[in-house]
């Protein structure tokens, strides 16, 4: 199997990436994405209806990226 790199060392042919979210105990209540992405820029909108108002946290995972944030949720 080949996989073409651009410049700065990312695939060419796209990345999986995963976007979650999680609970203030850690467990993880939504999938926001899980699939493989070509470059470009994203959107999308989460519906945090169904939780409670608090601090949750977001991950984002990609081949190689690793980032975790907190986010506060208000109703």
């Amino acid at each position: 199997m080949r996989i073409d790199r651009d410049e700065r060392g990312f695939a060419a042919d796209g990345l999986d990436e995963k976007l979650s979210i999680f609970n203030a105990l850690g467990r993880e209540i939504e999938v926001l994405v899980n699939e493989t992405l070509t470059s470009g820029t994203y959107s999308l909108t989460f519906d945090g209806s169904d939780y409670n108002s608090g601090v949750y946290f977001y991950k984002l995972v990609s081949d190689n990226f690793n980032e975790s944030k907190k986010m506060l949720l208000l109703k």
